[in-house]
């Protein structure tokens, strides 16, 4: 038996993060974000997935996580962004400048930029980016 929680706590999120991480980290796409050994991509994933659920439930009614009754861990994840939520000038700078260039690097961000912004819908061309 689950219940769902739709405003994300702390401890929420960083169950969606992990829960995310795992799901995602040998996907090519991510894969070519996160170069590097699988442990550190798990890592270096969680935290990039919970800065990207802080953010993106500031947006509005986004999230949603199944948590087990009887554990309280995490067991399905969703997130809903609705057609044109898009973040401003602003905040872009902030994740880019404060939050992830000290977190991971120049190259991570350049490879993040080259899918989000020049490869955005394509798979395929993100990934020879």
């Amino acid at each position: 038996m689950s219940e769902c929680v739709t405003r994300l706590g702390e401890e929420d999120i960083k169950q969606a993060s992990y829960l995310l991480a795992e799901a995602f980290v040998d996907s090519p796409i991510y894969y070519a974000i996160f170069q590097g050994e699988k442990e550190w991509r798990m890592k270096a994933m969680a935290t990039f997935f919970q800065i990207n659920l802080r953010v993106m439930q500031d947006r509005g009614d986004v999230c949603r996580l199944w948590k087990s009754k009887e554990t309280g861990e995490a067991e399905t994840f969703f997130m809903l962004v609705p057609p044109g939520i898009r973040l401003s000038v602003p905040t872009l700078m902030y994740l880019i400048l404060i939050l992830l260039l000290p977190r991971f690097g120049f190259f991570f961000v350049y490879r993040l930029l080259c899918v989000v912004f020049t490869c955005e819908g394509d798979e395929d061309k993100a990934l020879k980016a």
